[in-house]
């Protein structure tokens, strides 16, 4: 769920009044003396209650998932760091195949560098994963390319 849409629904509950109107209710119904009506009213509230409450812990569900979307634990960045080294030597990117900035891009998922940056808004995902997206996908492509220029080389050499 978008997270300004739990803003708006968690406005409407703070908003909607349900526990001052239950306490308004329930000193209203203990004048009236008419138990039965106390009762219908009582359970009426306490419905509307559980049903706000329950409306809390999905908007506070819905919290916890936009937060955990965006931050990394001190073990998920050091296996984020492992793991690009290890992509970028399995790709066999080095040297002049090296994209310019790959190893400012590997010196910037440490630890305290991105934790400092999650604190000031970093969006992880846009700024790291889909550049190496971009990158693996270019490689792959271009390997691709290389893999079958020289197969059609091949094939032309046998048909002489």
């Amino acid at each position: 769920m978008d997270v300004i849409l739990t803003a708006t629904l968690l406005e409407k509950v703070i908003n909607s009044g349900v526990a001052s109107k239950a306490f308004e209710t329930i000193r209203t119904l203990k004048a009236s003396g008419d138990n039965k009506r106390v009762i219908e009213e009582y359970e009426n509230i306490f419905s509307q209650l559980i049903s706000e409450n329950q409306e809390l812990k999905n908007i506070a569900l819905e919290y916890k998932e936009a937060y955990e979307s965006v931050n990394l634990t001190d073990e998920d960045i050091s296996y984020l760091q492992t793991t690009v080294r290890r992509v970028i030597e399995l790709l066999g990117i080095k040297g002049e195949n090296k994209p310019e900035g790959i190893d400012a891009l590997i010196n910037l998922i440490q630890v305290d560098t991105l934790r400092t940056m999650q604190l000031l808004g970093f969006n992880y995902k846009q700024a790291i994963g889909i550049p190496l997206t971009e990158i693996t996908a270019e490689y792959i492509r271009n390997s691709l390319k290389r893999k079958n220029s020289q197969y059609r080389n091949q094939n032309s050499r046998k048909r002489c």
